[in-house]
């Protein structure tokens, strides 16, 4: 704990410790798809659009686990359905077990995309 200057001596200022946003990137055994662990933000966010622009090039519908993120902000939400907009050929991005929030941001803000289908609905 440390003083603010200017203040008396009985004004504590107490410093949480900073932590970094973590996001790792895994494949999907046996289809074509990425898991998602951690938290997406404007930290790690560039991270996830990397991994998805790898995805654009394959064949067929494009799975992610989201069973392990724990966070995502409305950028991460809107790098998922810009990307998936991008999606041609009848294909979509299926999100496996998504945060309630993830779920929430996407519907306020977007509807149901037709690029997107949630999996448990």
């Amino acid at each position: 704990m440390r003083q603010r200057r200017g203040d008396g001596p009985d004004t504590p200022v107490i410093e949480l410790p900073r932590r970094a946003a973590e996001l790792a990137v895994l494949p999907v055994p046996g289809r074509p798809g990425l898991r998602l662990v951690g938290e997406v933000d404007c930290a790690t966010r560039h991270i996830l659009d990397a991994a998805l622009e790898t995805m654009l090039g394959d064949a067929g519908d494009v799975h992610l686990d989201l069973t392990e993120l724990t966070f995502i902000d409305v950028g991460g939400a809107t790098s998922l359905v810009l990307w998936a907009s991008r999606l041609r050929g009848g294909r979509r991005m299926i999100l496996h077990d998504p945060p309630y929030e993830l779920r929430r941001i996407i519907d306020m803000l977007w509807g149901q995309p037709a690029t997107i289908e949630v999996d448990p609905p």
